[in-house]
C-alpha cells in the first residue's frame, strides 16, 4: 500500500501538476484511481487524504534526510493555507509552503515560464 501511495504522489507531482484544464485533471484522477484498483486495492485506503505529500524537510536538523509521507498536514501548512512554515532546510535558510497559492501559481505560470 505504501508503494502505491508513493506512486500516486509522484504521478501527481510529475504529470498531473502539468495539466492545464480541469477536464484533463479529472481524467488523470480517474486514470490513477483505475490503476490503483487494477492492483485489487481500495483507492480510499491507498489514498486516504488529499493532497498526498512526501518530503525530506520535516526534520530539518536530521543528518540523514528521509523522503517520507507527511501525515500531519497542519505541520506543513498551518491551520490555514496562508500560513508560512520556515524550517532550517539547507536551501537559502528556509522553505516556504503555500499549498493553495503554489498550486494556483503553477497553473497561471505554466505556459509563460520558458
Amino acid at each position: 500500500m505504501q508503494l502505491l501511495r508513493l506512486w500516486y504522489h509522484e504521478s501527481c507531482r510529475i504529470f498531473r501538476d502539468r495539466l492545464v484544464c480541469a477536464e484533463d485533471v479529472d481524467w488523470f484522477n480517474r486514470l490513477l484511481k483505475d490503476c490503483i484498483q487494477d492492483f485489487d486495492c481500495n483507492f480510499e485506503e491507498a489514498v486516504p487524504c488529499q493532497p498526498v505529500l512526501y518530503g525530506d524537510f520535516m526534520i530539518p536538523w536530521a543528518d540523514h534526510k528521509v523522503y517520507t509521507l507527511i501525515e500531519d498536514k497542519e505541520q506543513v501548512s498551518g491551520a490555514n493555507h496562508g500560513c508560512i512554515i520556515r524550517t532550517g532546510y539547507s536551501m537559502g535558510g528556509g522553505v516556504s509552503f503555500f499549498p493553495m497559492r503554489a498550486a494556483h501559481w503553477r497553473m497561471r505560470t505554466k505556459w509563460t515560464n520558458f
